[in-house]
Protein backbone atom coordinates (compact mmCIF):
# COMPACT_ATOMS: atom_id res chain seq x y z
CA UNK A 1 0.00 0.00 0.00
CA UNK A 2 1.38 3.66 -1.11
CA UNK A 3 1.96 6.74 1.23
CA UNK A 4 -0.64 8.44 -0.60
CA UNK A 5 -3.34 5.29 0.40
CA UNK A 6 -2.57 5.12 3.80
CA UNK A 7 -3.33 9.22 4.25
CA UNK A 8 -6.24 9.33 1.77
CA UNK A 9 -8.49 10.33 4.39
CA UNK A 10 -6.56 13.17 5.27
CA UNK A 11 -6.21 14.41 1.91
CA UNK A 12 -9.88 14.34 0.89
CA UNK A 13 -10.45 16.18 4.38
CA UNK A 14 -8.03 18.96 3.01
CA UNK A 15 -8.95 18.89 -0.14
CA UNK A 16 -12.84 19.81 1.38
CA UNK A 17 -11.45 22.13 3.51
CA UNK A 18 -10.09 24.38 1.06
CA UNK A 19 -12.68 23.44 -1.52
CA UNK A 20 -10.30 21.47 -3.63
CA UNK A 21 -12.74 19.88 -6.61
CA UNK A 22 -10.06 17.56 -8.48
CA UNK A 23 -6.83 16.99 -6.57
CA UNK A 24 -4.09 15.16 -9.19
CA UNK A 25 -0.65 13.62 -8.35
CA UNK A 26 1.86 12.69 -11.19
CA UNK A 27 5.92 12.41 -10.61
CA UNK A 28 7.82 9.07 -9.27
CA UNK A 29 4.90 8.38 -6.83
CA UNK A 30 2.96 6.75 -9.63
CA UNK A 31 6.29 4.94 -11.41
CA UNK A 32 7.41 3.07 -7.83
CA UNK A 33 10.56 4.88 -7.78
CA UNK A 34 9.24 6.94 -5.19
CA UNK A 35 11.74 6.81 -1.82
CA UNK A 36 10.88 7.54 1.97
CA UNK A 37 12.80 11.59 1.14
CA UNK A 38 10.90 11.77 -2.17
CA UNK A 39 8.47 14.55 -2.75
CA UNK A 40 5.15 14.16 -3.96
CA UNK A 41 3.87 16.80 -7.28
CA UNK A 42 0.28 17.50 -6.83
CA UNK A 43 -1.82 19.26 -8.96
CA UNK A 44 -5.00 21.50 -8.15
CA UNK A 45 -6.47 21.04 -11.60
CA UNK A 46 -7.39 25.03 -11.46
CA UNK A 47 -4.53 26.20 -10.63
CA UNK A 48 -2.34 25.32 -14.43
CA UNK A 49 -3.21 27.87 -16.73
CA UNK A 50 -0.82 27.00 -19.58
CA UNK A 51 -2.48 25.14 -22.23
CA UNK A 52 1.24 22.88 -23.28
CA UNK A 53 1.80 22.26 -19.87
CA UNK A 54 -1.72 20.71 -19.29
CA UNK A 55 -1.45 18.88 -22.28
CA UNK A 56 1.79 17.62 -21.27
CA UNK A 57 0.50 16.56 -17.46
CA UNK A 58 -3.22 15.08 -18.76
CA UNK A 59 -0.62 12.20 -19.97
CA UNK A 60 0.80 11.22 -17.07
CA UNK A 61 -1.40 12.62 -14.18
CA UNK A 62 -3.66 10.34 -11.44
CA UNK A 63 -6.78 12.14 -9.85
CA UNK A 64 -6.79 11.19 -6.10
CA UNK A 65 -9.44 14.05 -5.13
CA UNK A 66 -12.80 14.21 -7.38
CA UNK A 67 -16.17 12.90 -8.74
CA UNK A 68 -14.18 9.72 -9.78
CA UNK A 69 -12.33 8.70 -7.20
CA UNK A 70 -14.34 6.48 -5.38
CA UNK A 71 -11.51 3.22 -5.94
CA UNK A 72 -8.10 5.00 -5.32
CA UNK A 73 -5.94 2.78 -7.89
CA UNK A 74 -2.30 4.11 -7.05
Amino acid sequence: MSKLELEIDKIRVLCNKHKVAHLFVFGTVLTGRCQSGSDVDWLEDKALKNPFLRQSLDTIKQLIHGLRDKDLAL
